[in-house]
């Protein structure tokens, strides 16, 4: 067994176990013990694993479990080396093996501060100590001080000593080579030997460790090696150059006590063993791909011989009776496969056999090693042939459409079929079967139900290949013109209703397009209209809309056809009944053209006080209508007045075109009222009442300002109105409808001042003026200092009072209520993550995040605001803080140094930019989808790769078989941000099932793309 953990304690590192439970192990072999650990790698300080145990006696306890750690250094001349050991106990596991002879418990490894390097653990057991494999370490921080009492792992030399293989101290060494040890000054009773693999000729780089290769290796009492030791060296490929070996050694039951030394030198005999590639070629696996081909594969790269007849004579196929090979291919080439022709099998469910019988110097692999003899029974991979698909022409309307499907048997493919499917797909990859036929003759007709982009036709034969005949086209991207709102009728002359159109695509559905669409009648005298009453137009431009409307007036009795035309969409039309009944019977005054709009009612209107400023209605439109109560067209009118409604002196109607928009002015300095009449051809309509409000309303008599005692950010005002009246008198004319409320550095003593003075802040303003009132004003948003404040009332009509009475002072410090507590910034691919924290806020509004590139923060951007970002609204007003995360990924440049800064704003607009400044940088975003080759390559048991993502997408992970099994799936449809992730596979099925040696197919699956690598696993 595996030898080199013993006991002790490490009581600093608080290393615990945190559960132990029975491994359902399929069997009992007490005889071959072993234990693995398995955990995400790299692995950080903290992080937990797990140790399996298998093939112990059942019901053993067993004791005394530890860590090692194998640190990494790098030496001056580049060279990474192991050049320290340190072993921890973890004395507080009794572990005892269940009824199958196994365990499994969980390790959480709080030892791996500051490693760079590896971690095993260990079992001490009948005096020996029984080792797991390694996993990588990588964490950051410094390495802890060594235990009191520890050793150097300096001590005690080693040395290799020559060994047969064909001769004395042969060099290449090879797998199964007994390398001789020798070595002294050793102090300790258990050890282990690590092979350390590197990929160059001299050991320079990082190592690949292979731990505890031998079991032979002793001390004699003298603490030196005795003269039988040796290292059996084993998992040697052609990606290994050389290789050395590590001795440890321990003391149990003293973990801290773990000493070690690692050989060195250039040659064979001083440290450093050149590898070469040994293993022969064997044939891995075969597949026959058609009637007459036979494709089969080698376990590595070999060389075919350049000419066909000394290939073919090494190959026999058999299949109902010996099938002559007629060539092969390639030929002269570097390949794992080889394509082999032969005589027609002539039936489906065709396995034939092959046989290999290498010659000399022919099927060789590129380090001169003749592929070895084998035999294989070749898969059935031989796919039907392709069905057929009358498909639906681009262009067709799906509603109501089908689609015929049809398959048969086709020379040199698979003979005969087990059924015939039809399959859906809304992006062209991922396909629903619709249908099955398991009947010959294969086919049928298909109605359209569940709506899909895409279809197709697919065969397949009892050996689960299968053929699919080509796919339609997008056949959602066909676009027709639907009028949905279409009036019925309407008499000459007169403009009818709304007409819609939408555009759909083949299953109906709305779709947003940009086109430009012609409008057109068989009438002659047809004519369109994009708006009530507005100019005649021939087409509509749709940008980015399903939808677009029109109005059409015709002056000819009859049913015309109005269509709805574009070369790119399917035409729409629709008949149309036009009758003959236009005459204008009455007629109403509203307030937009074409007969919209709503009936002028009663309108109050004012700001002419005194003389001043014109009093305006809104545009006034005259729309006369049929008998039927239709309208027929909007009409020039005659405009008069009724009432005190002035109408000369600047006052009257104000004409544009056309002549039936108006607009009435006044100029009055009293109040008046009346209505405003329109007559046309004897028909006459008039507005409800027209009031002119020419007064002033009340002013203010008390006013007073004072600073909020309990809070500083405040101010009260209050006031004392006597009289509800505009002008202050008992004549009414109209209450207060609204009040101002404003501050200057300078006393407000005229109408300049007033009007250049702020207004205070609006929250809280009391919603009536009418009686005497209050309003305490937040005035957070003013620096501290002496203030003048003045008031004024306004009425509904817009007229303001004269200023109120009195100017007051304050003095108050008006500060920002935001305090953060914490600003951090951390990078990421292609991205900077900034999380702050606030002690406090009060009246907070929302944050805005300023980004600059130097330390000085000189001519920062804003990148966010709370204006756009509800993210960066602040949470309001509360006492214990709160957190805050916003992320930047706009135009950063990877590796720059980026430095942000927040200013808070709070909810009278008054913002602030921190002292606090958070610094950060990201790493470029892969270029494109990758998956890397996976490492190590071939394995046993784990292996890992990278999947590199250019932008956040779905991801599916899966390992497939030769014959194109699903065996595994290690990310079955997972959301991933853009960036680098690492994933591990551990050999064995989605139920954890074992796995057979061979080779397997890793395939990375997003939305729009696939990666593929092949794997070699092992045993």
């Amino acid at each position: 067994m595996r030898r080199g953990l013993g006991a002790g304690l490490s009581l600093w590192f608080g290393l615990a176990i945190l559960l132990s439970v029975a491994l359902a192990a399929g069997g009992i072999n007490g005889g071959n013990p072993q234990i693995i650990i398995t955990g995400a790698e790299p692995l950080h300080n903290g992080d937990v694993v797990t140790m399996r145990g298998s093939n112990f006696p059942p019901g053993e306890e067993l004791g005394d479990l530890g860590a090692v750690v194998k640190i990494l250094s790098t030496l001056p001349d580049g060279r990474t080396v192991v050049n320290e050991y340190r072993g921890f106990s973890l004395s507080d596991l009794s572990v005892r093996s269940d009824a199958t002879g196994g365990f499994l418990v969980q390790v959480p490894l709080s030892i791996l501060q500051g490693v760079h390097g590896w971690v095993e653990l260990g079992l001490y057991r009948q005096g020996k100590s029984l080792h797991s494999n390694m996993l990588n370490v990588e964490d950051s921080g410094l390495l802890p001080p060594r235990e009191p009492g520890a050793t150097d792992a300096t001590a005690g030399t080693l040395i290799f000593g020559d060994f047969p293989r064909g001769g004395p101290g042969e060099d290449p060494a090879a797998n199964d080579d007994d390398v001789p040890l020798s070595g002294s000054g050793w102090d300790g009773d258990l050890f282990q030997v690590d092979e350390e693999r590197y990929t160059t000729t001299d050991g320079t780089g990082t190592p690949v460790l292979q731990s505890a290769l031998t079991n032979d290796v002793t001390f004699d009492g003298s603490g030196n090696l005795e003269g039988t030791s040796s290292a059996i060296l084993e998992g040697l490929t052609p990606t290994y150059k050389s290789i050395r070996v590590a001795v440890v050694v321990w003391n149990p039951p003293d973990w801290s006590s773990i000493r070690g030394n690692n050989t060195d030198g250039s040659t064979q005999g001083e440290g450093y063993l050149t590898t070469a590639d040994v293993t022969a070629p064997t044939l891995l696996a075969a597949s026959a791909t058609s009637l007459t081909s036979i494709t089969v594969t080698f376990t590595e790269a070999v060389i075919t011989p350049a000419l066909n007849a000394d290939a073919i004579d090494n190959w026999t196929v058999t299949f109902n009776g010996n099938k002559a090979v007629a060539s092969l291919s390639p030929l002269g080439d570097t390949t794992t496969t080889v394509i082999l022709t032969v005589a027609d099998l002539g039936d489906r469910g065709a396995t034939p056999t092959v046989d290999f019988a290498s010659g000399a110097d022919e099927f060789e692999d590129v380090s001169g090693n003749d592929a070895a003899l084998g035999s294989l029974l070749a898969a059935d991979d031989i796919i039907p042939a392709a069905p057929s698909l009358t498909a639906p022409v681009d262009g067709t309307f799906m509603e109501g459409a089908s689609v015929a499907w049809t398959a048969t048997a086709g020379a040199g493919t698979d003979n005969s079929l087990t059924g015939l499917k039809f399959q859906g797909s809304d992006n062209g990859s991922s396909w629903t079967d619709l249908e099955t036929d398991v009947s010959s003759p294969y086919g049928g007709t298909y109605n359209f139900g569940t709506k899909y982009t895409y279809y197709r036709a697919l065969a397949y034969d009892s050996e689960s290949n299968t053929t699919g005949s080509t796919a339609t086209a997008n056949l959602q991207d066909a676009q027709h013109l639907h009028l949905t709102t279409i009036p019925a009728s309407t008499q000459a002359g007169v403009e009818s209703g709304q007409w819609v159109f939408t555009v759909h695509d083949n299953y109906g559905n709305p779709e947003a397009i940009t086109q430009t669409v012609a409008l057109s009648t068989t009438s002659t005298l047809g004519l369109f209209r994009g708006t009530p009453g507005g100019e005649y137009i021939s087409y509509l431009s749709l940008s980015n809309n399903s939808s677009a409307s029109f109005y059409y007036i015709d002056t000819r009795v009859g049913t015309p056809w109005i269509k709805v035309v574009n070369i790119a969409l399917l035409d729409d039309s629709t008949q149309y009944e036009v009758t003959d009944n236009t005459g204008i019977t009455s007629i109403k005054i509203r307030t937009s053209a074409g007969g919209g709009g709503s009936e002028t009612g009663t309108i109050e209107i004012g700001g002419a006080a005194g003389g001043g400023s014109y009093n305006v209605t809104p545009w006034m439109y005259v729309a006369g209508y049929n008998s039927l109560g239709a309208y027929v067209q909007d009409v020039a009118a005659d405009w008069t007045t009724t009432g005190s409604l002035p109408s000369g002196g600047g006052s009257g109607f104000e004409n544009a075109d056309p002549v039936t928009n108006n607009r009435y002015t006044a100029v009055s300095a009293v109040n008046c009222t009346g209505t405003i009449v329109a007559t046309y051809s004897g028909l006459t309509d008039a507005t409800g009442t027209i009031t002119v409000d020419a007064t002033k309303p009340a002013t203010v008599t008390g006013f007073n300002v004072a600073t909020d005692p309990n809070d500083s950010l405040y101010i009260n005002a209050t006031w004392n109105q006597t009289s509800s009246y505009d002008d202050g008198s008992s004549a009414a004319s109209g209450n207060v409808g609204d009040f101002d409320v404003r501050y200057s550095a300078v006393k407000c003593s005229t109408e300049a001042l007033w009007n250049s003075a702020i207004q205070v802040n609006q929250s809280g303003k009391p919603a009536s003026f009418n009686n005497s009132n209050s309003w305490r004003i937040y005035m957070g948003d003013v620096f501290a200092g002496f203030y003048f404040y003045a008031i004024k009332t306004m009425d509904p009509q817009g007229n303001w009072s004269l200023m109120g009475s009195g100017c007051f002072t304050t003095q108050s410090d008006y500060s920002l209520p935001v305090t953060l507590s914490a600003f951090n910034a951390n990078g990421g691919y292609g991205r900077i993550t900034l999380s702050w924290s606030t002690e406090s806020e009060v009246d907070a509004l929302g944050f805005q995040i300023w980004r600059a590139d130097n330390e000085e923060f000189i001519n920062p951007i804003q990148v966010a605001s709370y204006l756009e970002n509800t993210e960066l609204l602040c949470r309001g007003d509360v006492t214990t803080g709160a957190d805050y995360e916003w992320v930047d990924t706009q135009n950063l440049q990877p590796g720059a140094v980026y430095y942000y800064r927040l200013e808070t704003v709070d909810l009278n607009g008054h913002a602030e930019i921190s002292t606090l400044t958070a610094t950060g940088s990201c790493q470029a975003l892969p270029g494109e989808l990758a998956l890397s080759p996976n490492f190590p390559n071939p394995f046993n048991p784990d292996t890992q790769f990278d999947l590199q993502l250019p932008l956040n997408t779905t991801v599916s992970v899966s390992v497939f078989d030769l014959r194109g099994r699903e065996v595994a799936r290690i990310v079955d449809g997972a959301n991933l941000e853009a960036g680098v992730h690492r994933l591990s596979w551990n050999g064995r099925t989605q139920n954890d099932g074992p796995l057979p040696s061979g080779i397997y197919f890793c395939r990375l699956q997003t939305p729009g793309a696939q990666r593929i690598i092949k794997m070699m696993l092992l045993k």
